[in-house]
């Protein structure tokens, strides 16, 4: 069978990567919207360290916007978040034996 063309992977790739430019700028927009100042800087700072992290986080922030339980974003906001993604941090306990 021969393929049509605009069929298969290499038809649909352009239309992918045109939804995923747009849904990544409609991101940005929402993000520029909810967060204020201090709260955009920690999260891209977390994008640049632990790129995994931040779409965890982001991703729960967008459930919270969603279901309407936070309708600002601030800096103290998006730690509490951090903590809860996290989990507690475990204790550190060294011995030095002489």
């Amino acid at each position: 069978m021969a393929a049509r063309e605009g069929e298969g992977p290499e038809g649909a790739a352009p239309e992918d990567a045109a939804a995923a430019l747009q849904a990544e700028a409609a991101k940005k927009v929402l993000f520029m919207r909810i967060m204020d100042e201090g709260a955009r800087r920690r999260m891209n700072n977390i994008r640049l360290a632990n790129p995994a992290f931040a779409e965890q986080l982001e991703a729960l922030v967008f459930q919270l916007v969603q279901s309407g339980r936070v309708a600002l974003m601030d800096e103290k906001t998006l730690l509490a978040l951090i903590g809860k993604l996290r989990g507690p941090k475990r204790e550190t306990r060294i011995t030095i034996r002489r």
